[in-house]
């Protein structure tokens, strides 16, 4: 069984509610990479945040809040042949 997103949920997810803008982001990501010793991981957002709160907990939880919060349902592994 594989988690399946709702098309009308996702799409568009990532420009809603003020997306950041691409020289902000470009600007960050340069300089976390001309660092001495650059992070194996680079977040940078609005929500950035939440997202690492969420990577934290455990995995029925993330799936519970990403089913609700998004619409996103158990099914099969793909549409029925």
């Amino acid at each position: 069984m594989f988690l399946h997103p709702s098309p009308q949920a996702s799409v568009g997810l990532s420009q809603a509610s003020r997306p950041t803008p691409t020289d902000v982001f470009a600007a960050g990501v340069v300089r976390a990479l001309l660092r001495p010793r650059p992070p194996a991981h680079y977040c940078i957002g609005r929500y950035s945040w939440t997202f690492q709160i969420i990577c934290m907990l455990p995995r029925w939880v993330r799936e519970r809040f990403f089913g609700t919060r998004y619409g996103m349902m158990w099914g099969s592994a793909g549409p029925a042949a």
